[in-house]
């Protein structure tokens, strides 16, 4: 396995040897596929090294994913690596636990996306979403960049299912603790977050410019990416989370979950056996609900 792990930067020894015994540890809880490379960044210059290990096509969009992401996975064909950006995430040397539960979550998507559970996912984004943008398209009033607004939420709505998928997964294996740590320590990490902008004057902000209700569904699939899987499972880490991001936002989350309700009822009913037909309810579901608001 170490032979899959590359240290991009000036790494020291013993920060070498503590991010593979963690990984070390991973392997003994949770199946890493064997050609999945690991590469850990403390040095932004170090990025071309990965970007240069993919074909010319996918280099541009890799590298804007290096320059954005602390920590994700990137596919291509037969290739699949993650990629941890040190220096935004430097808490885990102090917390293995946290770098292992962050650690579990990039490998349980490589692991959902083997078992076709992604390709699941896109189908249905494409056979209960897309189709139905001729619905939004023939509405009275017309949004500017209406396809783009339409595309970029489904888009998002896409990864959120993954992120659900991925740890529901980590959760029927008995791995609750590091998918709470994975997200309690990611949003402790951030240095300032504001409540966002948009919800203090939602609607007067989503007529002067459409794409505000994009970055408003972003941001809430977000949080229930963090939060549903732990809503029906246990109390303690759900309030913990709930506390912690409404402290850091200024946010009412309860309210926030109350108002995704729509989109999160089909999961709650179904947590933790998600069955076949959930990805097409929850597209079903978030067409209506994008077709209510711009109706």
């Amino acid at each position: 396995m170490a032979n899959n792990v590359f240290f991009l930067g000036n790494f020291s020894d013993k920060n070498c040897t503590y991010i593979l015994e963690s990984i070390t540890k991973i392997n003994k809880i949770y199946k890493i596929p064997k050609n999945l490379k690991f590469f850990f960044v403390c040095d932004p210059k170090s990025i071309t090294k990965i970007v240069e290990t993919f074909p010319k096509e996918v280099r541009k969009d890799l590298r804007e994913k290096c320059s954005k992401n602390i920590l994700f996975t990137y596919y291509y064909k037969n290739q699949s690596i993650v990629v941890f950006n040190l220096k935004k995430g430097d808490y885990i040397f102090d917390h293995q636990d946290a770098l292992i539960g962050d650690l579990l979550h990039e490998i349980a998507h490589v692991n959902l996306r083997i078992k076709g559970v992604h390709n699941l996912i896109d189908k249905n984004y494409n056979r209960s979403y897309l189709t139905r943008f001729i619905k939004i398209k023939n509405l009275p009033y017309k949004y500017r960049n209406s396809e783009l607004l339409f595309k970029e939420i489904g888009g998002n709505g896409s990864l959120l299912l993954k992120d659900l998928y991925c740890n529901t997964e980590l959760i029927n294996k008995g791995l609750a603790n590091y998918v709470f740590l994975h997200y309690y320590w990611q949003f402790r990490s951030i240095k300032s977050c504001p409540k966002p902008v948009f919800y203090v004057k939602f609607k007067e902000a989503a007529k002067k410019n459409p794409m505000i209700v994009a970055i408003a569904f972003e941001f809430e699939f977000i949080l229930l990416s963090a939060v549903l899987p732990f809503k029906n499972f246990n109390d303690k880490m759900f309030n913990s989370l709930i506390k912690l991001i409404g402290k850091c936002l200024k946010l009412d989350v309860v309210d926030m979950l109350r108002k995704c309700n729509d989109l999160s009822a089909e999961y709650l009913t179904e947590f933790p056996e998600l069955k076949e037909d959930f990805p097409h309810y929850f597209f079903l579901s978030l067409f209506n609900k994008l077709y209510g608001l711009l109706s």
